[in-house]
């Protein structure tokens, strides 16, 4: 796993919510973490294929 992982799943579990991949874009720029769309696109395909 990645720092980036990290922040997403901090992130998505923090708030117990289910996101596109362009709906975690924009909440995680509004939050000041600065992860790519294409790099969130990429980590959470990573993510579901570990189950995660």
């Amino acid at each position: 796993m990645t720092g980036n992982d990290d922040s997403i799943l901090e992130f998505l579990g923090e708030r117990d919510v289910a996101l596109s991949p362009r709906g975690l874009d924009i909440n995680l720029e509004r939050e000041g973490i600065a992860i790519s769309y294409r790099t969130i696109n990429r980590r959470l395909k990573q993510l579901h294929e570990k189950g995660l």
